[in-house]
C-alpha cells in the first residue's frame, strides 16, 4: 500500500496556509483528502461502492453523492448562482429550500410546503371528498381541496365537502355549520343557477326543515318543525327565505344558535 502524500500548505496561486493537507489512498478509497489538525475527511472517493463523500460524511453504500447535514439557509449545502439559493437538510429527513438566503419551503416525510403554520402545503396522503391533501394552512389539515371521485374535485371545510366540482366546472353540493347570533343571517349559498333541495337545522334539534328551492332562490317547505317560516325577519321563527340569487337563513329564536345547512342542486 503506498504511503499518503502530505502537502504543507495550500495548492494553487493563493499562497500557503498553515493547515496540513493529506492526500491518501486506502483499501476502498481511491482518493481521500483530509486535514491533519482535525482528522476529518474533506473529500473521499469510495471506488468499491461508487460513493463520493464531501465534508466528512460517512459514505453510505448505494448512494452516489453524500453531502453533510447543516441548518444554514444563507449558504445551503447544494447552492446555485451567488450561493444563497439552493437545498440543504435542516434536520434529519427534511429537505429545506433556501431562496436568497431565507428558508422558504420544506419537504418532509408527510408534508411538502411552506415553513410557517399559516402557509400552504401538499400532504402525502390519499384524498377523498372529505379529506384534503392540498391545504392553505398546514395546521388546519381538514380544510382544503380533495378528490371526491374520478374527474371531480371537492372543496372541503372542517372535514365536510362543501362543494364538488366536476369536469364541466359545476358544483352540486354546499353545506355550512356555524354559530348564528339572535337576528343573525347567513346568506353564503353560492348563486343558485339551478334549483335543488336542502335540509337545515337551527339549535340542538330545536327547529329544522326539508325544503326545495328554485334557480331564483324561491323556497318551498316540504317538511318542517313548528317554528320555521320562509319570510325574512319574521320574529320567533327560523326563517329560510329567498335572498335574491341566494338562499338566506335567519335566526329569530331569541338567542345564539348553531346552524347546520346542506344543499344539493343540479
Amino acid at each position: 500500500m503506498p504511503e499518503p502524500v502530505t502537502i504543507y500548505g495550500a495548492l494553487g496561486n493563493g499562497g500557503v496556509s498553515e493547515s496540513q493537507i493529506i492526500i491518501d489512498v486506502t483499501d476502498t478509497e481511491a482518493f481521500l483528502v483530509r486535514k491533519e489538525d482535525d482528522g476529518g475527511d474533506i473529500f473521499a472517493v469510495d471506488t468499491i461502492n461508487g460513493v463520493v463523500s464531501i465534508g466528512g460524511v460517512t459514505p453510505v453504500t448505494g448512494c452516489r453523492l453524500i453531502l453533510p447535514q447543516e441548518d444554514d439557509p444563507v449558504t445551503p449545502t447544494l447552492a446555485f448562482g451567488d450561493g444563497d439559493t439552493g437545498f440543504y437538510e435542516r434536520i434529519d429527513d427534511e429537505i429545506s429550500i433556501a431562496i436568497g438566503g431565507s428558508r422558504l419551503w420544506r419537504i418532509g416525510s408527510t408534508v411538502m410546503g411552506g415553513i410557517a403554520d399559516t402557509q400552504p402545503a401538499l400532504l402525502f396522503e390519499s384524498s377523498t371528498g372529505t379529506n384534503p391533501n392540498i391545504v392553505p394552512d398546514v395546521v388546519d389539515v381538514n380544510t382544503g381541496i380533495g378528490r371526491n371521485a374520478a374527474d371531480q374535485l371537492s372543496l372541503i371545510t372542517g372535514g365536510v365537502g362543501s362543494h364538488y366540482i366536476n369536469a364541466a366546472g359545476s358544483t352540486n353540493r354546499w353545506c355550512t355549520q356555524e354559530s348564528v347570533a339572535d337576528s343573525g343571517k347567513v346568506t353564503t349559498m353560492p348563486t343558485t343557477s339551478n334549483g335543488g333541495i336542502g335540509f337545515a337545522q337551527l339549535g340542538d334539534g330545536e327547529e329544522y326543515a326539508l325544503f326545495t328551492f328554485t334557480s331564483a332562490g324561491v323556497v318551498t317547505l316540504i317538511a318542517n318543525s313548528a317554528n320555521v317560516g320562509t319570510t325574512e325577519d319574521n320574529d320567533t321563527t327560523f326563517n329560510i327565505y329567498d335572498a335574491g340569487t341566494n338562499i338566506g337563513f335567519n335566526n329569530e329564536l331569541g338567542s345564539t344558535k348553531n346552524l347546520f345547512v346542506m344543499l344539493w342542486y343540479n
